[in-house]
């Protein structure tokens, strides 16, 4: 970590990372290990120089393509992306107590989940795309039903409090309110 005015500072339970992820808050870092054949992910403060490992899964690893570990807008959650024996999964991680949820129980749709990501208006709903529609969840209560957003969604993003998403074949990027 290199921080202004000082010299370059080596931090020790870095060294084996494959992968960095920031938070929002600045001092911290998700750190993707693959340690004996085992995923893991470590949160390292590192104003405090201390490193925690929160999450393990045997033989897997984080997917080649753009998804990546997402943290929550309040630093209290991660939502870990994993690949093992061709099958994409998602875990959601609670970092008060490391207690880590597979996503699927808050999605129940007949189509594969992917492109998860946290709602930055709303604590605790993600929002996420199953075959070409996207949904929000709440994250909380398994027992609610994901609420329809948008159908004929190829891509999306979230900046702000705004949902940004290309439609199937329109070329045209549109703008709807997050919450």
């Amino acid at each position: 970590l290199v921080k202004e005015n000082t010299l370059p500072q080596k931090i020790p339970q870095a060294d084996s990372a494959q992968k960095i992820f920031p938070a929002p808050d600045k001092n911290l870092f998700a750190l993707a290990k693959i340690q004996n054949e085992e995923f893991r992910v470590d949160i390292l403060d590192t104003e405090a120089l201390k490193n925690n490992q929160v999450f393990s899964f045997p033989q897997a690893y984080l997917p080649q393509n753009e998804e990546n570990i997402e943290w929550s807008p309040d630093n209290r959650q991660l939502i870990i992306p994993l690949e093992q024996n061709l099958m994409r999964s998602y875990f959601i991680v609670n970092l008060k107590d490391n207690n880590a949820t597979e996503l699927q129980k808050f999605t129940p749709n007949e189509h594969s989940l992917s492109n998860p990501r946290w709602d930055s208006t709303t604590r605790n709903f993600i929002f996420y795309l199953s075959g070409n529609t996207l949904y929000r969840a709440n994250t909380e209560i398994s027992e609610a039903a994901p609420l329809f957003v948008k159908e004929n969604v190829i891509a999306y993003d979230i900046s702000g409090n705004n949902i940004y998403y290309l439609s199937n074949g329109s070329g045209i990027i549109y703008r709807i309110p997050a919450n």
